[in-house]
């Protein structure tokens, strides 16, 4: 079985049914309000997943929401609440977004914000809030282009 379909659910589940449950931070809560631990090997099992990914046949049929596409950082400002609003210059879009420049927030502050640095390029994978902005964390597998490969450091025997 291919690395893809492997972690194919695990991915593109993950996202579209916590979006509800995640703070600004990018904190997930579970159903009894306390925040999940995502962990390293998780994080890392995402980016590669979303390395691999280049058409919407590695998709899930029912995948809505979000977005996928890469792009160069062109400008990223922070507010008073340490939310990154970052402006990506696309490159390649999988779907999601039809602009050639988009906006997608992160945070600053949280252990899961994904570190955005102007002139730098990207793959992200994001979701569209309630009010259908863009968010990525580091837990969504959205990554430097120039910190590819991830899959020889992932470990999918680990529990």
């Amino acid at each position: 079985m291919s690395l893809i379909k492997l972690l194919k659910p695990l991915v593109l589940a993950f996202p579209i049914l916590v979006s509800g449950c995640v703070n600004h931070d990018g904190i997930v809560t579970g159903l009894d309000g306390d925040p999940v631990q995502v962990t390293h090997d998780e994080i890392m099992q995402k980016k590669c997943f979303l390395s691999q990914v280049s058409n919407l046949s590695d998709l899930h049929d029912k995948t809505e929401g979000g977005a996928i596409f890469e792009g160069v950082v062109v400008d990223k400002e922070v507010d008073a609440s340490s939310m990154a609003k970052v402006q990506v210059k696309t490159s390649w879009i999988l779907y999601g977004v039809k602009s050639a420049e988009v906006i997608v927030e992160t945070s600053e502050k949280s252990p899961y914000g994904v570190d955005f640095v102007v002139g730098e390029s990207y793959r992200v994978l994001a979701h569209h809030d309630e009010n259908d902005q863009l968010k990525t964390w580091t837990w969504l597998g959205t990554y430097n282009l120039k910190d590819k490969p991830f899959c020889d450091q992932v470990d999918l025997t680990a529990k």
